[in-house]
């Protein structure tokens, strides 16, 4: 199941009257993402005119969270409707429930402006350019809609995906069955990836050379992951380590498109633990000497991560982001 986080400032807490609601936009028609790891998506509409028309159960939540269900279709306490926009929905919540009325001040105040959408996409329910690069949800099934903190799409918000944890090697089985031409696609794709992993391991340093190195930049990679978190993607650490110079550490950043390096400051105390400052992207950098090695490892970690990207969106599942 896919999470696609679409609007931002589209969202009105209204209490006249006997009003206690939840208005907004869960997603905007024919408005281009950000890059969401090697691909640009947009919802068509009608994409949610089949789950409307079966009259699909959705739940209004808070951060996708069943933990705080706001309000329900099959209840009638969630409607749901389009127009020439987008998909709008209006949850009436129970006053008399305490998470309810907090969630409900918060949206009031502005804490949370932001909607979202969770979503699966049907057989033939998505077109992609011949390049894998633009991708069209054309019908999908529509689990819930929901109040999110992280902003979304370009003009908007920006965008994140989240869904549940799947088997690579299924999705692997999944993307390539499918009759189209980008099932071909992925499949060259496999082929360029294996041939890039016998690459990498053909670039690996001798067993007889000092692994000292590789081991405190393993070490390095670990506590930058634990001090900035992962990529918006959720393969990778938010930053990737190439080289460790005496008061700062150059890394990749791995959000980026495009190869881009920043320079952290960073300190080790006598017990080996790392800590870090803020990163300065404003750094021109050309890897060399061992860095060289690190940076194709950065490289060849990033398009892994793409390509399992675009094979959960192919496949319309994912992993927990």
């Amino acid at each position: 199941m896919e999470k696609s986080i679409s609007i931002r400032g589209e969202l009105r807490a209204s209490s006249q009257g006997e009003k206690f609601q939840i208005t907004g936009y869960a997603a905007l028609f024919n408005s281009p993402s950000k890059n969401l790891g090697g691909f640009v998506e947009t919802v068509a509409p009608g994409a949610f005119d089949r789950a409307l028309r079966e009259k699909q159960v959705v739940r209004c939540t808070f951060n996708h969270s069943l933990d705080a269900v706001l309000a329900r279709s099959d209840n009638g306490t969630l409607a749901l409707a389009t127009d020439k926009k987008g998909l709008r929905f209006t949850a009436q919540l129970n006053k008399n429930i305490q998470q309810h009325k907090d969630i409900f001040e918060a949206c009031k105040a502005g804490l949370y402006n932001e909607c979202s959408f969770a979503f699966i996409v049907a057989p033939d329910g998505q077109k992609w350019s011949p390049d894998g690069s633009q991708r069209t949800l054309l019908d999908v099934d529509l689990a819930d809609v929901s109040l999110v903190a992280t902003p979304a799409y370009e003009g908007t918000s920006a965008s994140v995906r989240s869904a549940v944890d799947a088997n690579v090697n299924d999705l692997r089985a999944r993307v390539l069955a499918m009759p189209s031409d980008w099932a071909r696609q992925e499949r060259a794709n496999q082929i360029g990836l294996a041939i890039a992993a016998e690459k990498r391991a053909a670039a690996e340093p001798d067993e007889d050379e000092d692994d000292s190195e590789d081991e405190e930049m393993d070490s390095l990679r670990s506590a930058l992951a634990n001090h900035f978190g992962k990529a918006s993607h959720g393969h990778t650490p938010k930053y990737w380590p190439v080289e460790l110079k005496n008061d700062s550490v150059v890394a990749s950043d791995m959000d980026a498109y495009d190869p881009k390096y920043v320079s952290i400051p960073c300190e080790r105390d006598d017990e080996g633990n790392f800590s870090f400052g803020d990163p300065d992207d404003d750094l021109d950098y050309e890897p060399t000497g061992r860095a060289i090695h690190s940076a194709y490892v950065v490289r060849g970690a990033k398009s892994d991560a793409e390509l399992k990207t675009r094979m959960r969106a192919a496949a319309g599942i994912g992993s927990r982001f």
